[in-house]
């Protein structure tokens, strides 16, 4: 049946009945690359989601005897199957060719930063100045905490300007490089202690509040104590008493001569 190119990035519920028929069909494709190199043991949850894909073993291709409301519901079923798809072959191999160069870039932009947390990267730069593989699932890994703390960093950012609202540097961490430096000596300090991802964000919120407070205490300008302020009022006016003295002086030497 006929078919017809769809946008990139277009909503499966926008497409006409011939534009599903392409997607489904290069839906089908990816997931049958999927299942083929599937793990000997794969999940439940894989499992779950290839049933809905599938008959007889096989991913359902013929959408002929389908109506649009139910093509709609199995490109759904097989965008979610390919999308949630992480035990595959074919999920590593292009999860790899995906992130490759950002996974480079973090590595070499941690390199080239100072403090221990940083440097710790440095084990995945070969002599040969490129990146190790090796270094990409504890990449994905920092990465996952990173994303877990993005609710948190919102509601913080308001707590921050509540908490901190009468100090006199307006931001106290204007280019996140506090943040960036105590999430990842939390990460490294705390890597391979079985903690869940929630006991490590709440070990982070602890660690940052500490950094800003630090800093916070950093940007207060102590105030002069009044002892102070007395000594040097006391001493400008011994000085201008000697000036007067001098001339005085003077004088009395002027009136001798003549």
């Amino acid at each position: 049946m006929a078919r017809k190119p769809y946008k990139e990035g277009q909503s499966i519920h926008s497409m006409t009945t011939r534009q599903l028929r392409q997607y489904i069909a290069d839906q089908v494709d990816e997931a049958e690359k999927r299942i083929k190199s599937q793990p000997k043991e794969p999940s439940r949850a894989f499992v779950e989601l290839q049933d809905d894909i599938t008959r007889n073993g096989k991913v359902k291709k013929s959408t002929s005897y389908m109506s649009k409301a139910e093509m709609r519901e199995y490109a759904y079923q097989l965008r979610s199957f390919n999308r949630f798809d992480t035990e595959s072959a074919y999920a590593e191999k292009t999860d790899w060719e995906k992130n490759k160069k950002r996974y480079e870039k973090f590595i070499k932009n941690q390199v080239d930063k100072s403090g221990k947390e940083n440097q710790y990267w440095s084990k995945y730069i070969l002599p040969s100045g490129r990146v190790s593989k090796k270094g990409y699932q504890e990449y994905k890994d920092f990465i996952s905490v990173l994303s877990a703390s993005e609710s948190y960093l919102k509601e913080y950012g308001y707590r921050t300007i509540q908490q901190y609202a009468q100090d006199s540097t307006n931001n106290l961490d204007p280019d996140k490089k506090i943040l960036n430096k105590t999430l990842s000596r939390v990460y490294l300090e705390n890597k391979g202690k079985g903690l869940t991802q929630g006991q490590l964000i709440d070990k982070f919120k602890k660690e940052y509040d500490k950094a800003l407070i630090k800093e916070q205490e950093k940007g207060k300008k102590k105030p002069i104590p009044a002892t102070k302020k007395a000594n040097k009022t006391t001493s400008k006016s011994n000085i201008k008493v000697k000036k007067t003295g001098k001339m005085r002086t003077s004088g009395t030497v002027h009136n001798k001569l003549s």
